[in-house]
């Protein structure tokens, strides 16, 4: 008939809501999904990664389909920025999505670590590689090249760190910790410069003597081992 044709008719399909615009998930959170053309009776499974889908665990299994939601209890896990997560039908496999972007989980240790370097690694302590735009941020060998873009692209919380190894970084805008960063009265958010003082250390160069090098939006932030100069004022 023609209302019968227009019933739905494709085959199964999943599709991972949450954490699809990035994010941060503090030790526990519901993760949503949508299906469509299931059984009443489907179940699927829940698996996420830590190392950017490198590698799955379990976080759940036989969870009814029609749920469409979990909550994820990830305090026990190793804090991450890089996680995904995954729906999959537990009858046929090849029914399955991943969330669209990596996004951060804060589990038992809390502290997630970031990492900017000029473009040398002379003297370095900390990188291992240049600083570059394109790179994440979330490795030593991967840094960025300022510490705005790490502010800019992460999440950061109470224990983390951002590690800014030897160098100088000429600015031409100021540094600015927002009220989106910061950490608690126990746990505070730390931007470290570099503890190599003979290679010169860490220098932040505003080149503006009518600017700030850096201002500070946010509560119980920490700044180590940093030489800010060339600005209304320095530290």
């Amino acid at each position: 008939t023609t209302e019968a044709s227009k019933s739905p008719t494709n085959a199964a399909y999943l599709f991972a809501i949450s954490f699809n615009d990035g994010g941060t998930l503090w030790y526990t959170g519901t993760l949503y999904w949508v299906s469509r053309n299931f059984p009443s009776n489907g179940t699927v499974r829940i698996d996420y990664s830590l190392d950017r889908g490198g590698s799955w665990a379990n976080i759940a299994t036989t969870v009814p389909v029609t749920n469409g939601s979990y909550l994820w209890n990830a305090l026990s896990l190793t804090s991450s920025p890089v996680a995904l997560w995954r729906v999959i039908s537990e009858t046929d496999p090849s029914i399955a999505d991943t969330n669209d972007r990596i996004f951060t989980v804060k589990g038992t240790n809390e502290v997630i670590r970031y990492y900017v370097n000029d473009g040398s690694t002379n003297g370095d302590v900390y990188c291992t590689a240049v600083g570059s735009a394109t790179n994440d941020g979330y490795f030593p060998s991967s840094p960025k090249a300022s510490v705005q873009d790490v502010l800019n692209n992460g999440d950061l919380g109470p224990s983390d760190i951002v590690y800014v190894d030897t160098g100088l970084y000429a600015l031409t805008n100021t540094i600015t910790v927002s009220v989106a960063d910061e950490g608690t009265s126990n746990k505070l958010m730390t931007i470290q410069g570099s503890t190599n003082y003979a290679d010169g250390g860490t220098v932040i160069d505003r080149q503006s003597a009518v600017s700030d090098g850096m201002t500070v939006n946010s509560s119980y932030i920490k700044l180590a081992d940093l030489r800010l100069r060339g600005g209304r004022y320095g530290l």
